[in-house]
């Protein structure tokens, strides 16, 4: 390498890391590193100004506005109560007690048990990454992530400098064969996952691969981050993987999706030996989340208005499933808010979505595609 290119191979190595850095390359063990295939478009994670009114947005999961209700009610009932005036002071960085007490119970009805003293609320689950990241990894760190992982994530880790390795994945995500040897020889510090309803697979772990995964971040004593965003989608029985490893996880567990988006409000749960550093890591930040909207979001929650706001949602995905298969026949009915569309060997994702704005039908900027050989799971 030295003779063709007129470089040694430290040069090469920080040059590959430096366009790594800069998102330019992605690498997947096992696989070997590519460009990226969102090179040169818009970096925004979201970007509502399409640009022409016909186009349909089917890059993001909007959290299907228009089955919440009106909560100006809710609203009038938090302004006429006596204490909204302790709700425009300065408050614990962590959250006010009581809003974490109800983060506490909505966070066990997704399968987590915890207490208000583990419970952080942050402003929602992008300020959540930073919090994580910023005070418990350092720059050069490495955490495993599932090949095709949440852009939001990986811009966090970017700034940060922290180092993602791409790990294989099946219809439960990852996989436990591909996750032990990056863990033996990677010097991996961490694992993000979306254990259940994982955008945009909609893969959803087993009990067996949950354990599996388990033992591997216990043996090697590392640190997860589960993201749960939808979990209220996730059907009856599954649990996350972080009630596995309550001393070794962070878990969050994302409002927008469920129930107004716009408040913003996530609850994360800690380990004791972080708790204090996440905390000053949102006074570093933000100060404080919102405290009238976490009121809010804890009003919604304590009133059930929550419960029937994703009980709306559920059926009408069922609906916009039922719709879609009857357009798509053999096509499997979705469970969440996205869609996974095997394409032929012969389309790429930049094709279709030529196509798409060609037929002047849609915008995909963000379709994503798995090689048929990352899990046999996919092509049954």
């Amino acid at each position: 390498m030295e003779k063709t290119i007129g470089v040694n191979v430290t040069t090469v190595t920080r040059a590959y890391q430096e366009a790594e850095k800069r998102g330019l390359i992605t690498a997947t063990v096992g696989k070997g590193t590519f460009i990226t295939s969102d090179l040169g478009r818009n970096p925004a994670l979201i970007n509502m100004d399409t640009g022409s009114n016909h186009l349909i947005e089917m890059g993001l999961a909007l959290p299907l506005y228009s089955i919440e209700p009106d909560i100006e009610p809710l609203l009038n009932k938090v302004i006429a109560d006596r204490n909204l005036r302790d709700f425009m002071k300065y408050t614990p960085p962590q959250g006010l007690y009581q809003h974490r007490q109800t983060g506490t119970e909505w966070i066990r009805q997704l399968g987590v048990d915890t207490d208000a003293d583990h419970v952080i609320i942050t402003a929602g689950t992008q300020h959540a990454f930073n919090c994580i990241l910023s005070p418990v990894f350092e720059a050069g760190d490495k955490i495993a992530v599932d090949c095709i992982t949440y852009p939001g994530f990986k811009t966090a880790a970017r700034r940060l400098g922290i180092r993602l390795e791409a790990v294989l994945m099946d219809r439960e995500g990852i996989i436990p064969e591909s996750l032990e040897p990056v863990c033996s020889h990677g010097d991996i510090k961490g694992v993000y996952t979306v254990g259940r309803l994982q955008n945009p697979t909609n893969s959803i772990m087993s009990w067996q691969r949950r354990e599996e995964i388990a033992r591997i971040i216990q043996r090697h004593s590392l640190l997860l981050i589960e993201d749960d965003l939808y979990g209220f989608l996730s059907p009856q029985g599954t649990t996350p993987l972080s009630a596995l490893l309550p001393d070794q996880s962070f878990y969050i567990a994302g409002t927008s999706k469920a129930f107004c988006s716009g408040l913003s409000i996530s609850f994360l749960v800690s380990p004791a030996r972080f708790y204090g550093r996440i905390s000053q890591a949102v006074v570093d930040t933000v100060m404080m989340a919102p405290t009238l909207n976490a009121e809010i979001v804890c009003k919604c929650i304590f009133s059930s208005l929550a419960r029937e706001i994703i009980e709306a949602k559920r059926n009408e995905i069922k609906r916009r499933a039922n719709l879609m298969r009857s357009k798509l026949a053999d096509y499997p009915q979705p469970d969440n808010l996205f869609a996974w569309l095997e394409l032929p060997e012969d389309w790429s994702s930049s094709s279709l979505e030529a196509a798409a704005v060609r037929s002047g039908s849609s915008e995909t900027r963000s379709i994503h595609v798995i090689p048929w050989d990352l899990g046999t799971s996919y092509n049954e």
